[in-house]
């Protein structure tokens, strides 16, 4: 995406055929196309599993269901444990944060889950310890706070 673009409603917008209901139960049955799971897609299981589950629950949820997705499609290299985690977890304190009833009104209020992800959680992680074996198979705390 181009900076001049930034400050565009593009950056926000979710395009989708797909309801939540069909996304999600695509999504568990390992038949969704992967163009619709790119890093939006990835934001918009988490809000999903957020929305109708406790926090617990949905991190397991969206962390067994990433890894199942990923291993589905023979990428099971894809997932990392501790990153799918922290991105869970900064969805679940900007949900508490707002009222959002839409997937979009989410993206809309919180560009910066598509802008700066990685820098929101280099915020909580140093590169070399999210870069570790152990981050990626596992949960890790964060070592910056």
């Amino acid at each position: 995406m181009s900076a001049q673009n930034l400050g565009s409603e593009s950056i926000w917008k979710y395009k989708s055929s797909l309801s939540d209901a069909e996304f999600q139960q695509q999504f568990e049955d390992k038949t969704l196309n992967p163009d619709e799971f790119d890093h939006k897609g990835h934001l918009r299981i988490a809000w999903l599993y957020l929305s109708q589950q406790p926090l617990l629950q949905a991190t397991n949820s969206v962390c067994s269901g990433i890894k199942a997705y990923a291993e589905s499609l023979g990428a099971k290299d894809k997932f990392h444990y501790t990153l799918t985690v922290a991105t869970v977890r900064l969805i679940s304190e900007r949900m508490d944060s707002g009222n959002y009833r839409h997937f979009y009104e989410l993206l809309k209020n919180n560009t910066d889950l598509i802008t700066a992800l990685k820098q929101l959680i280099a915020k909580q992680y140093s590169e070399e310890l999210l870069n570790s074996e152990r981050a990626r198979n596992e949960y890790v705390e964060p070592d910056r706070i």
